[in-house]
């Protein structure tokens, strides 16, 4: 839905390390995928697992000019809709997001303190290879 903006016409550059619908999305709105690295460019992020993802700076979807989330039911939050490019969601799909939401933030931390145990699992096993 965001790329039928107005201003967003022509070529758009793009990263090939991404899933292809982000590409294909582009296609399908009259956009050309260019692959390249950024530098002075507008960007569009594709940002479909970064709900709730912070760094640094705050958001993670505070990142290029037009930040794209995904709702899809593999994700974090999700609207159980798969409906992909078409960007249509139906009343109960979003009765489902919006249920979610009193629960979002207990299902972030969870989320964060697996991270947080993974990491000290495989540093844990960097330092026993390498000081063991």
């Amino acid at each position: 839905m965001a790329l039928k903006a107005p201003q967003v016409q022509g070529e758009v550059i793009t990263t090939p390390f991404s899933f292809v619908a982000t590409s294909e999305a582009l296609s399908w709105n009259g956009l050309e995928p260019v692959f390249a690295d950024d530098y002075n460019l507008r960007v569009i992020y594709d940002a479909a697992h970064a709900f709730g993802v912070d760094c640094h700076c705050g958001s993670l979807l505070r990142h290029g000019d037009l930040s794209i989330l995904s709702f899809h039911a593999t994700k974090l939050f999700t609207t159980l809709a798969a409906n992909g490019i078409n960007a249509e969601m139906s009343e109960l799909h979003a009765a489902v997001g919006l249920a979610q939401l009193p629960v979002i933030e207990a299902a972030m931390a969870g989320r964060r303190a697996v991270a947080a145990a993974d990491v000290e699992r495989i540093c844990g096993a960097i330092r026993a290879a390498f000081h063991g």
